[in-house]
């Protein structure tokens, strides 16, 4: 048992906390030259560390969308009465193979649709970040 109640929650975040205040950048150098340049605290957060953790963001947000739609749909297992998950229920209770397959095909359809608003906006969120191409250094 933690000491500390909310203990268990610290993994996820502490590293959170250290992105934003830069600790996990591995380099002070961009900080330090935007400091030099006379950039505040306030221009130094926006220039240098929020467009560097922005990858990390993304990064971390492209399963979160994932697991939260299979959280809602878990959600609508237990208690909902309308909704997705309600009708992947009722259809393999009666054994409809076609109306689970429908469920799946919209649940596929929903998937798709949001990986792509994660894509579009962080393509314009990182628009600055030279295009990365595959097999090189």
């Amino acid at each position: 048992m933690s000491r500390h109640p909310l203990q268990p929650c610290r993994p996820s975040v502490e590293p959170a906390r250290a992105h934003l205040r830069g600790r996990t950048l591995g380099r002070p150098r961009p900080i330090n030259a935007a400091r030099l340049l006379g950039a505040g605290e306030w221009q130094v957060t926006r220039t240098v560390i929020v467009p560097s953790t922005m990858a990390w963001l993304f990064a971390s947000l492209t399963p979160a969308v994932s697991f939260s739609l299979i959280g809602v749909i878990v959600g609508e297992f237990i208690g909902a009465e309308h909704g997705i998950g309600r009708m992947i229920i009722e259809a393999e209770a009666r054994g409809e193979a076609a109306g689970m397959m429908v469920a799946v095909f919209v649940l596929m359809i929903v998937g798709v649709i949001l990986a792509s608003i994660v894509r579009r906006v962080q393509a314009y969120l990182l628009r600055w970040r030279p295009a990365q191409t595959i097999g090189t250094t």
